[in-house]
């Protein structure tokens, strides 16, 4: 539900600067504690300064005047964030968790991490998130196991991940609802990124309302997996190119069921192998109709 606000708070509104002793705002908790308390009677953007982060902020809901109200978080021409992660569980080691919070994006950002052996899940969206936007992003993935952007297990809706760049090995995006109640995630795009690095690029289950189109992808395991989807889907103009010694499979179709009513759509992929000793599967189906 929108959190009221206040009059007497004195809400945010325009750009604040974030990350430096001079900024506005000195530290990522300062800035994010002064949202919540706040809330915001504007679009608000928070300028992050290139540097290392702990990493760890939690976004919650936040008090805003309108619903149709935001934050962006940025930098200036793809300024660097690192973060420090020191954890040994993945799931600890994010940078920003956005918990049941709506109306809230990231772009222009080149972020990776200052512990390239320890598994990082650098975006988490997580509870009942609405409208949560990732766009323009840089993002380098420093162990097999670690993934750019996923929900966990998620409740939200309406999540756009568009011409982001993924770098490094892993899991780029990995979306899913609930497994225990079965509840999905619903309306989720994802469009014109490149993958030139993960593993597994695109990995999504328990969704409704899903997009997938234009991207481009190369050097991976499992390009696109798709697992128990409901409502309408489309996997659009997409270019997949497979390289390497190995067995690949582009596009992996699991439990996944249309109709006429909630067809899903595979239209004008292009599926590429790059040398003669790469094989693998171009679109795998099974136990679908």
């Amino acid at each position: 539900e929108q959190q009221t606000l206040p009059s007497d708070l004195s809400p945010l509104a325009g750009t604040y600067s974030v990350g430096s002793p001079q900024a506005d705002y000195p530290t990522m908790d300062a800035c994010i504690w002064a949202l919540q308390y706040h809330g915001i009677n504007d679009h608000v953007i928070f300028h992050l300064e290139p540097g290392t982060y702990a990493g760890g902020y939690t976004l919650r809901e936040y008090p805003k005047s309108a619903a149709n109200l935001g934050v962006l978080f940025s930098t200036e021409n793809f300024g660097s964030i690192t973060i420090n992660p020191e954890s040994d569980v993945m799931d600890n080691n994010y940078f920003v968790r956005t918990l049941g919070a709506s109306n809230v994006s990231f772009m222009t950002m080149s972020l990776s991490s200052a512990a390239p052996g320890r598994n990082t899940h650098i975006f988490i969206v997580e509870g009942r998130s609405k409208k949560t936007v990732f766009r323009y992003l840089n993002i380098t993935l420093p162990t097999s196991s670690s993934i750019a952007i996923g929900t966990r297990t998620g409740l939200g809706e309406d999540l756009w991940i568009g011409e982001c760049n993924f770098y490094g090995t892993g899991y780029g995006v990995v979306v899913t609802g609930d497994s225990q109640d079965g509840t999905q995630f619903k309306e989720l795009v994802i469009t014109q990124n490149t993958f030139s690095g993960p593993t597994h690029p695109i990995t999504v289950s328990r969704t409704d309302d899903l997009t997938i189109s234009g991207n481009v992808i190369g050097s991976f395991a499992r390009a696109i997996y798709l697992n128990r989807l409901g409502g309408e889907n489309s996997i659009l103009r997409n270019r997949i190119t497979a390289s390497g010694n190995y067995s690949a499979t582009m596009v992996e179709i699991n439990s996944v069921n249309g109709s006429s009513e909630h067809p899903v759509t595979l239209v004008e992929n292009i599926i590429h192998l790059n040398n003669s000793t790469t094989y693998g599967n171009g679109v795998l189906i099974f136990n679908s109709s």
